[in-house]
C-alpha cells in the first residue's frame, strides 16, 4: 500500500511547500546511509516564536501522526505537521560544510523582520514586522 492512499491525500499538490537541491538531497541520503537509518523519514518542523523569529528544525523519525503530511523530493521523504507547513511554504533546504561538518540550513523567504519595542513606562511589549 502506497503512503499516499494509506493517508488519502495527494502527496503532489505538498511538494512545492519547500525545496532543495539534488546536491542538498544526495548529502542528506548520504547521511541516513552512514547512520543505517534509510528507512527513517525526515520531520522537518517550524515554530514561530514571535518577535526572535521562526525556529528551525528537522529530525529523523519513524512515527507518522493523524494529521502529518509526507513529501518526497528527490528521492528524500519529509514529514510536515499542519502547522509547519505553512511556515515552511517557499522555504528551501541548503546543505553547507562548516568547520568540515555537514551543515543544513533553511532559507525562508516569507519570514518577516520584526521588532520589539517597549512602551515607556508601561513595561508592555509590543512587536510589528518591518
Amino acid at each position: 500500500m502506497s503512503l499516499s492512499k494509506s493517508f488519502n491525500f495527494d502527496l503532489t499538490k505538498f511538494s512545492a511547500s519547500i525545496s532543495l537541491s539534488e546536491d542538498t538531497a544526495e548529502a542528506l541520503k548520504n547521511i541516513l546511509q552512514q547512520q543505517g537509518k534509510k528507512e527513517f523519514i525526515l520531520r522537518i518542523f517550524a515554530q514561530d516564536l514571535g518577535i526572535p523569529g521562526i525556529r528551525y528544525g528537522m529530525t529523523l523519525d519513524e512515527r507518522i501522526r493523524a494529521n502529518d503530511i509526507i513529501i518526497e523530493i528527490h528521492g528524500i521523504r519529509f514529514i510536515i505537521d499542519p502547522t509547519s507547513r505553512e511556515l515552511l511554504r517557499g522555504a528551501t533546504i541548503e546543505h553547507t560544510i562548516e568547520n568540515g561538518k555537514p551543515k543544513f540550513k533553511i532559507h525562508n523567504p516569507n519570514e518577516k523582520t520584526k521588532t520589539c519595542a517597549y512602551k515607556q513606562g508601561t513595561n508592555q511589549e509590543s512587536s510589528s514586522p518591518e
